[in-house]
């Protein structure tokens, strides 16, 4: 296993014909330290490039250019966001479990903690502004957790310039509802 901070960010399998030396297996040890240290090096490297288009957003800086460096191209269509919010330290737990599923579904959505919330951003392609598909399979998922977390989808815009816009409101009404202990999938209120 490659482990960092008490988390598993890979595995090394090495496949031999015969039973590793002694010698053989520390240089596996090795080299399972030094991907570890590599893969940690490259999560911490896509935090700060998520944190700093977060950081953009909010300040209505953000350029196309930085989502599609981050996997986020928008040909037609558009983009989504949503906050997911929770009190308590528990609610971390059930933000981090939120962020798996979020980051399971196939799509091209970034997942982004910020403290006691989720920011998720994605791109996807509709004729009639319905749900994203990697929303939708995340409320029906929280539905069946019932996890006490908030969670408002802000507009769907289809230009970068409005994300910001789109984001605050969404951050706004989660707030405004986790104040009002309304948990569960809330609509945006402007």
């Amino acid at each position: 296993p490659c482990t960092a901070r008490k988390q598993l960010l890979g595995i090394l399998v090495l496949v031999s014909s015969e039973e590793l030396s002694e010698r053989s297996h520390l240089m596996a040890q090795q080299t399972a330290s030094m991907l570890s240290l590599k893969l940690l090096e490259g999560y911490e490297t896509r935090q700060k490039q998520l944190n700093r288009l977060l950081a953009d957003i909010i300040s209505d800086n953000v350029k196309e250019e930085q989502l599609a460096n981050l996997g986020l191209k928008l040909t037609q269509g558009f983009y989504s966001v949503a906050v997911l919010t929770g009190k308590g330290e528990k609610a971390i737990g059930y933000l981090e479990e939120a962020a798996k599923q979020v980051r399971s579904v196939e799509g091209t959505q970034l997942v982004i903690p910020n403290g006691n919330e989720l920011i998720l951003i994605g791109s996807f392609y509709s004729k009639d502004k319905s749900m994203p598909t990697y929303l939708s399979l995340l409320k029906d998922w929280l539905e069946k957790k019932k996890y006490p977390l908030t969670v408002v989808q802000g507009t769907l815009v289809d230009k970068v310039s409005q994300l910001g816009e789109s984001l605050k409101l969404a951050r706004k009404s989660a707030q405004a509802a986790l104040q009002m202990n309304a948990l569960g999938w809330q609509e945006q209120k402007d």
